[in-house]
């Protein structure tokens, strides 16, 4: 089961990193939390060439990276990119709203949360576990 968790735009202002160091991002909201993703990085996750950094961003005077708190990388069959939280939970953005939102024909793309697969009840683990009770 999918349902909406929030949505991506490019954010109209530098950020700096932890060095100080200016950058574009793009900016991700879920369930009313804000992360970044860098340009850079992003653009390179959908040509499938490795995982963009997500991190947080942190209010002080300007917007700062605070840290890596997942990742993003491209879908399997190409569609879309998946976001990974260091949570555990995951996200995923169609591949093509978000190239939109990045060449702005689109000032924002929806966000839709995947549900975690429940167990299958005939596992080992499960068959395991119930050995053990």
């Amino acid at each position: 089961m999918v349902q909406k968790a929030g949505f991506v735009q490019r954010y109209r202002c530098y950020v700096y990193d932890r060095r100080g160091y200016p950058c574009q991002i793009v900016e991700l909201t879920l369930h009313g939390v804000r992360y970044g993703i860098r340009d850079g990085e992003v653009r390179r996750a959908l040509a499938g060439r490795g995982a963009a950094r997500v991190e947080a961003l942190r209010q002080d005077w300007r917007q700062y990276l605070d840290g890596t708190v997942g990742h993003a990388r491209r879908s399997g069959n190409a569609r879309g990119l998946v976001i990974e939280l260091a949570t555990g939970t995951c996200f995923s953005v169609s591949a093509e709203s978000l190239r939109e939102v990045l060449d702005r024909r689109r000032a924002y793309a929806s966000v839709i949360e995947i549900a975690p697969r429940p167990p299958h009840a005939d596992s080992t683990r499960q068959r395991t576990l119930a050995g053990i009770a």
